[in-house]
């Protein structure tokens, strides 16, 4: 509750930037799960998902509301919850809906 956990490790302060990419909108926390990165500009209505390791796009889908959180990742979805009452799960493979229930 009190978000106390923490690592004894210290972090080299020499860190090198791996990559950055420019997404519009206010963003999410990202959600990072087999190699790709998700991250969604509720305001904007998208998500948009890159490869965790060059940062490249891989794809972005458009809700038809706004998102309320940053997605869950689960047994190869990206579940969504929008604020029109509705969760979307799309494929992590290619954005595409696998289905929507309101």
């Amino acid at each position: 509750m009190a978000r106390s956990g923490r690592a004894s490790t210290k972090v080299d302060p020499d860190l090198l930037l791996g990559w950055q990419a420019k997404l519009d909108g206010a963003l999410t926390s990202p959600v990072i799960a087999a190699g790709q990165v998700y991250v969604a500009a509720p305001d904007l209505h998208l998500l948009h998902a890159l490869d965790a390791t060059t940062g490249r796009r891989l794809w972005q889908y458009r809700f038809d509301s706004r998102v309320d959180s940053p997605p869950t990742i689960h047994e190869g979805l990206v579940l969504c919850g929008c604020h029109d009452g509705s969760v979307v799960a799309l494929r992590a493979a290619d954005g595409a809906l696998a289905w929507r229930f309101r």
